[in-house]
């Protein structure tokens, strides 16, 4: 289940696409973030000090628990996919969540919403350093897709 969900840590972006706009601007809009964003490594990510050890195995854990909060609608297909702006607090509490850019399907974008909210928390968080906190965990950016259905 961790495929179906990859996480992306340290990247802020003034855009916001609401799943209302329309499909070609979304496309537009989702094409200029992915250039903006770190490639998603093919590997897993090695971590080279102490602080990138922190941050891959936290990654990991909110990774496998929101993804294992994850409820699919039967109407997700291969290929949609939501990107989520999440918002933490210094003590790890969800304090806010938005769709980046949307899937065109309101259920699908919902679903990955309600995942977050189940979380709700990660009191892991709390034991960062401020500048960890700051630089990797204030925002995530959480890119939902169903890549393992059947075709």
């Amino acid at each position: 289940m961790l495929r179906n969900l990859i996480l992306i840590l340290g990247v802020l972006l003034p855009m916001y696409v609401a799943s209302s706009e329309p499909i070609e601007t979304r496309k537009k809009l989702k094409e200029e973030l992915l250039k903006v964003l770190p490639p998603v490594p093919k590997k897993p990510i090695v971590a080279n000090t102490a602080v990138d050890s922190e941050v891959t195995e936290l990654a990991k854990l909110i990774q496998h628990r929101i993804s294992s909060k994850w409820l699919r609608p039967k109407s997700a297909r291969n290929g949609m996919e939501v990107t989520l702006i999440i918002s933490l607090d210094p003590s790890g509490e969800v304090v806010d969540i938005d769709v980046l850019v949307g899937s065109g399907s309101t259920a699908f974008d919902q679903s990955a919403v309600r995942a977050v909210q189940e979380v709700a928390s990660i009191p892991q968080i709390a034991a960062l350093s401020p500048v960890v906190y700051e630089k990797y965990f204030r925002q995530l950016y959480l890119l939902f897709r169903p890549e393992d259905l059947k075709r």
